[in-house]
């Protein structure tokens, strides 16, 4: 999924690792995202999460930040 309007992504695959790209300053890649009802738990950071647009946008809060961000599939 793509952040709307900059270069955020979130890539889901399988095996369950997340690649997480940042405009250019921050490319990284995490092992073992879990979901539990409408958390996402990706290492210590927890998030709630909501699709929206016939599943076509995800809103994701950081719980600790409570910091919203929109991604749009690509």
């Amino acid at each position: 999924m793509k952040r709307g309007g900059t270069a955020d992504s979130l890539t889901f695959y399988d095996n369950g690792s997340v690649y997480h790209k940042y405009t250019t300053i921050l490319e990284e890649e995490w092992l073992n995202y879990t979901i539990e009802k409408d958390k996402l738990i990706i290492g210590n950071i927890v998030y709630k999460f909501t699709f929206l647009d016939d599943n076509l946008k995800l809103i994701l809060t950081d719980l600790s930040e409570n910091i919203t961000r929109t991604y749009e599939r690509q």
